[in-house]
């Protein structure tokens, strides 16, 4: 049985004061978040797992980190639809408060998940 996995490694790593992508970030070990992410995966489901990484800021350094683990999507859904892109089309729009709220949640999250790892052994 295969798996599909989507990693969304889009962040730009600004919220955690490092100087490339949140992806990219060391752990405890040594190993980037992705890395990581991709060695438990392998580990966990072999070669049943096939993996996709929706990339966007620095995109190359993360697709040369990943570059034999995996298969890359450029995220180049969200500014065109934030923009108004499909309006003339089908007449939708994303709402200002629903992407301020999906933003608010985005920071809610990593603010959690630094703290919870600032205080644990990885």
């Amino acid at each position: 049985m295969s798996l599909n996995v989507v990693i969304l490694a889009a962040g730009m790593g600004t919220r955690l004061g490092r100087p490339h992508p949140k992806p990219l970030t060391p752990i405890a070990d040594g190993r980037s978040i992705l890395r990581q992410q991709l060695d438990h995966l392998r580990a966990t489901f072999g070669a049943d797992a096939h993996i996709t990484i929706v990339v966007g800021f620095k995109m190359d350094l993360i697709m040369e980190a990943a570059a034999s683990d995996a298969a890359f999507v450029y995220n180049v859904l969200g500014v065109p639809i934030a923009a108004g892109v499909l309006y003339p089309f089908f007449g939708l729009l994303l709402s200002p408060m629903i992407a301020a709220a999906a933003m608010s949640f985005s920071s809610v999250s990593v603010i959690a998940n630094a703290l919870r790892l600032r205080s644990s052994r990885l």
